[in-house]
């Protein structure tokens, strides 16, 4: 797998970063993610370029995963002080921010091999209520995605499958849904 040059990865990051939160901060399982700061999220973003860059292990990743860990924390602090969750609520709105923060790495990776994560959102839309809540996609329905993709025109660019960091964005999309359900019937985020 060839990677991405920092600089690069930083300058993507900080380009599709989001440009502002239009939306109220809601009871909801997006309330971690949607309370992150622009820069909070561009920071997170950074990190999780870098960290997936360095092999996600060892001691720089280590401090990769605290910085994370004190953002998110952050943000939970301020849905905390807002709405008065249990632990489960808690779990799965940290849980769906980390994956939602991982999900626009991967986006901005995607588009920047010239693929659009956009037909991910699109196929998992028409699929959402059958996929259910999962952890992850069933085999037959990450081969019914890879088969769509290609047929939209995903290909290799210099070396570079998109289709395997497709998989891993529409897993994430998956586990989001999971969580979300668990949110709403407040059970815990590691049942």
């Amino acid at each position: 797998m060839r990677l991405i040059p920092l600089g690069l990865a930083v300058a993507t990051a900080l380009a599709c970063a989001p440009a502002a939160h239009a939306a109220e901060i809601g009871n909801n399982v997006r309330c971690i993610f949607d309370a992150l700061t622009i820069e909070e999220r561009e920071i997170s973003l950074i990190l999780i370029l870098q960290d997936m860059g360095k092999g996600m292990a060892g001691k720089q990743s280590d401090a990769i995963h605290g910085e994370l860990d004190k953002i998110i924390g952050d943000a939970e602090v301020r849905c905390l002080a807002r709405y008065k969750w249990l632990s489960g609520e808690a779990g799965n709105a940290k849980e769906f921010a980390v994956a939602g923060l991982m999900r626009e790495s991967i986006g901005q990776t995607l588009r920047l091999l010239k693929q659009n994560p956009g037909d991910i959102d699109a196929w998992f839309a028409s699929n959402k209520t059958r996929l259910g809540t999962a952890r992850r996609l069933a085999p037959a329905d990450r081969e019914d995605l890879r088969s769509k993709l290609k047929a939209a025109g995903w290909t290799e660019l210099g070396g570079r499958d998109p289709l395997g960091g497709a998989l891993i964005y529409a897993d994430l999309l998956q586990g989001q849904q999971r969580l979300a359900a668990n949110f709403a019937r407040n059970k815990y985020y590691g049942d």
